[in-house]
């Protein structure tokens, strides 16, 4: 399963630039990336679910995805 998780961030990071355009023109930024981050949290749910993949969660790794999460959307967007 772990080698499926890059084409599919790929993938969902790329519609991004396809559905932008339209999604900016009716909806706030903020909206558009809560509304797009809950759609792939919950395809990747699904996927590691089929796959039986075990999802690891702990706080290091939360905290590590958070400030990523915030530098990235914060700063360099």
């Amino acid at each position: 399963m772990n080698l499926y998780f890059p084409y599919l961030f790929i993938f969902f990071w790329s519609t991004a630039f396809i559905s932008g355009q339209f999604i900016v023109q009716s909806a706030s930024p903020f909206a558009a990336l809560t509304f797009r981050f809950i759609i792939v949290s919950v395809c990747f749910l699904i996927f590691s679910y089929l796959f039986k993949e075990k999802i690891i969660i702990n706080i290091k790794l939360i905290i590590q995805a958070s400030i990523t999460g915030i530098l990235f959307h914060g700063f360099y967007l």
